[in-house]
C-alpha cells in the first residue's frame, strides 16, 4: 500500500477540530501524562467533523501512552510519533494523532500558550461530561 500524504483540506479540518476541542484534549493529555507518562491523543478522522464538539460524555478520542506506541510494528508513522513524543513539553503542549480513513496518520504538536494542559485538567476534572479514558 502506497503512503498517501495528507490532503490540505484534511489538515484544515483537523486543525479546526483540534482548536474547537483543544481544552478537553489538553486536559485528557495531562490526565494521561500523570498516570502513564508521555503519550498522545488519538482520534479517528471520522470524528473530526467541522464544528463537532467533544462533550456530553461522547468519547471522540483516547490517550495512548508512549509505551503502547513503542510496541506497534515499525513504520514511518511510528517513527513520526516517537520523534514527537520525545520532543514535546507535556507542561505546555500535547500531541494529537488523527487516524485517517486511508490508514495513514496525521500528527500535530499543539502548543497551549493560554491554558496549560494541567490547568485545563484542573478546570474540567469535576465536570460530569469529562470522563478521561484510554483505549485498552
Amino acid at each position: 500500500m502506497k503512503h498517501r500524504e495528507e490532503h490540505p483540506s484534511e489538515a484544515i479540518t483537523h486543525k479546526e477540530f483540534i482548536a474547537l476541542n483543544g481544552k478537553r484534549m489538553a486536559a485528557l493529555a495531562w490526565h494521561g501524562f500523570q498516570r502513564e507518562g508521555r503519550g498522545m491523543i488519538v482520534v479517528d478522522a471520522n470524528n473530526c467533523i467541522q464544528g463537532k464538539r467533544w462533550e456530553d460524555g461522547e468519547s471522540l478520542g483516547a490517550f495512548i501512552p508512549l509505551s503502547h506506541v513503542e510496541q506497534v510494528p515499525d513504520s514511518p508513522p511510528k517513527q513520526d510519533a516517537l520523534r514527537l513524543l520525545a520532543a514535546y513539553d507535556p507542561t505546555a503542549e500535547f500531541v494529537v494523532n488523527i487516524l485517517r480513513s486511508d490508514g495513514g496518520a496525521s500528527f500535530y504538536r499543539i502548543a497551549c500558550p493560554n491554558l496549560s494542559p494541567r490547568d485545563a485538567y484542573e478546570r474540567l476534572k469535576h465536570l460530569p461530561d469529562f470522563q478521561p479514558a484510554r483505549l485498552q
